[in-house]
C-alpha cells in the first residue's frame, strides 16, 4: 500500500480516516444532471476507485485503475477544501461522486466544506456504508440495475441501513436502459416507499460521430431524448411508480459526454 494512504485514528475512536485521498477532478459550478438535486448548481469533486465495474459506465476514468493512471492526484481532505473554496469559489452544493466516494473517510472534507458554507452532497451505488454519511445533506444511492451487469452486487440489507439511518436526506435514482431494469428498480422501490425515487433515462456510450462534435452531441442527444420519451411513457403505464421523478440526464443534454463539467 502506498505511504499516500497511511491511516490516522478518527477522534471519536471509529473508523480511520485516510492521510491522503485520490482525486480524479474537480470542477464548477456546473449544472447537476440527475437525482435531486438536478438542475441545481454545484462543485463536484470525483474520487478514484469502485468496486463496480459497469458495462455503461460514464466514469471509467476514475473506476478503472489502467484510466486512473496518472490522472490520481493524493491530496489532505484539508487541501481539497482549500481548492474547492480558492479555485471553485461559491456554490450552494459540492457534490461528492467517484467511482465511488464510499471507499474512503471523508468525514474531514464534509466537516470543512460545511464550515466555508457548502451544503455536501453524495452520490454512490450503496455497496459501503460509512458512518460520515449521517455528516451529509443530501445521500442518493443509486443501485445499479440488470443492464450494467452488477445487479448481483445488490446488498438489501445495506439499503435498508441507510434508509433507517438517513430517513428524508435520502434518495433512490435508478438508471434506466430497458424493461427489465425498470421492473427491477420496482422491486426494491416498493420496499422503501417513503424514498425520494428519481428515474434517470440512461445514456448509451457509444457514438459513431467524434466525441465533442456537433454531430455527435446531436447523435447523443436524440438517443437520450428517445430513451427518456420511452421511459415516460412506461412509467405512465405504472401507478405504482407514479411517486417518481422521471428525468433524462440533463447535463448530457447540454454537453454530451464531455467530461469536467
Amino acid at each position: 500500500m502506498s505511504e499516500e494512504i497511511a491511516k490516522a485514528t478518527v477522534p471519536d475512536g471509529g473508523e480511520l480516516i485516510p492521510r491522503k485521498v485520490p482525486l480524479i477532478e474537480m470542477f464548477g459550478p456546473t449544472m447537476q444532471g440527475e437525482g435531486a438535486l438536478a438542475g441545481q448548481i454545484s462543485h463536484f469533486i470525483r474520487f478514484g476507485g469502485c468496486s463496480y465495474r459497469c458495462i455503461w459506465c460514464d466514469s471509467l476514468h476514475a473506476v478503472l485503475p489502467e484510466k486512473m493512471k496518472g490522472k490520481t492526484t493524493w491530496l489532505l481532505q484539508e487541501e481539497l477544501v482549500d481548492m474547492t473554496t480558492q479555485d471553485l469559489g461559491k456554490a450552494p452544493w459540492v457534490t461528492l461522486s467517484g467511482g465511488d466516494p464510499l471507499l474512503w473517510n471523508l468525514e474531514l472534507l464534509v466537516r470543512g466544506l460545511q464550515n466555508e458554507g457548502y451544503k455536501v452532497s453524495v452520490e454512490t451505488q450503496g455497496a459501503f456504508w460509512k458512518d460520515w454519511l449521517r455528516l451529509c445533506d443530501q445521500v442518493t444511492v443509486s443501485p445499479k440495475p440488470p443492464s450494467s451487469g452488477m445487479a448481483e452486487k445488490f446488498d438489501l440489507a445495506k439499503l435498508d441501513q441507510y434508509y433507517h439511518t438517513l430517513g428524508d436526506k435520502m434518495s433512490l435514482k435508478f438508471v434506466v436502459f430497458n424493461e427489465y431494469d425498470l421492473e427491477w428498480a420496482w422491486t426494491i422501490v416498493k420496499l422503501f416507499p417513503e424514498v425520494s425515487l428519481y428515474l434517470s433515462a440512461g445514456t448509451d456510450q457509444e457514438n459513431p460521430y467524434p466525441q465533442g462534435s456537433t454531430i455527435g452531441n446531436m447523435f447523443i442527444q436524440s438517443t437520450v431524448l428517445s430513451r427518456y420519451s420511452w421511459l415516460v411513457e412506461e412509467v405512465l403505464k405504472k401507478p405504482l411508480l407514479h411517486h417518481a421523478t422521471i428525468l433524462p440526464q440533463l447535463h448530457v443534454l447540454v454537453w454530451g459526454n464531455k467530461q469536467g463539467v
